[in-house]
């Protein structure tokens, strides 16, 4: 699921709109896949780009949504829950540039004269072509990155920058921490799955409200419950909760759009 914004204001409901050409902007086509993907697409026969008037797309998931973007190079993106990514329709001659907020999962197409970057609030990703995963939600007070191939360079405050190897995650606040890491536990969310690895019960919480589109409610202190675990997206929250209290040693009720957690 999966709302897109287009320069005029217009908006697309892309879960109720229908397969096949959705909108044209500066000669290029856009389109929506039975398989829930947005493709743009450049014909052979478009006018050059004028980019006197730059615009923008804004593509927006909202809790319990993801949806996948083509963009207008080929690139590919993966969004998740409540995130939102805002690019051109049409990508300049010297640069190819996007913001994040949110979280998202990028296979950028190799162009070394045209640099890709992805802005979110706290850092500035550059790369010519790799994979690699950004979690940058603005209630999380830090910005994640977690490089599967290739590499890339983050600049965060001031004059703060890394450089990234496969394997590697940057952790940027007012700092930037790197350290090794399995890449695989940051994009399980594209593979259909909320994995956690030792970490806080109120972080697994808060990611958990964010997929079922829930809010939190503390009857109880957690203390320094840490957890590991692998839970399917595709499970029911009684299920996932039933889960949690056995591990957690906590009670869970719910109540509207509210998880009550109990003694």
């Amino acid at each position: 699921r999966a709302l897109l914004t287009l320069a005029n204001g217009a908006t697309i409901a892309l879960s109720d709109t229908a397969t096949g050409e959705i909108a044209q902007q500066q000669g290029v086509r856009i389109l929506q896949t039975a398989g829930g993907q947005l493709i743009y697409t450049i014909p052979e026969t478009a006018a050059a780009e004028d980019t006197t008037q730059p615009v923008y797309n804004t593509i927006s998931t909202p809790k319990s949504g993801q949806f996948q973007v083509h963009l207008p190079d080929g690139s590919k993106v993966w969004l998740n829950t409540a995130s939102s990514l805002r690019y051109p329709p049409r990508f300049g001659t010297r640069e190819r540039k996007v913001e994040l907020t949110g979280e998202a999962y990028f296979e950028i197409n190799a162009d070394k004269e045209r640099p890709f970057f992805v802005i979110t609030a706290q850092q500035k990703v550059a790369v010519l072509g790799t994979h690699f995963n950004i979690t940058a939600y603005p209630d999380v007070n830090t910005t994640t990155t977690t490089l599967l191939t290739g590499s890339i360079r983050i600049s965060g405050a001031g004059t703060a920058t890394a450089i990234l190897k496969p394997g590697q995650q940057a952790v940027v606040d007012e700092h930037i921490r790197v350290s090794a890491v399995d890449p695989a536990e940051a994009v399980a969310w594209k593979n259909g799955y909320l994995l956690f690895d030792n970490e806080d019960f109120t972080t697994i919480m808060s990611r958990i409200a964010r997929w079922y589109d829930m809010e939190i409610e503390y009857q109880v202190t957690p203390g320094r419950i840490k957890l590991g675990g692998r839970v399917s997206l595709s499970r029911k929250l009684p299920d996932v909760l039933s889960a949690l209290e056995t591990a957690a040693h906590v009670h869970f009720r719910l109540s509207g759009k509210k998880i009550v957690v109990m003694e």
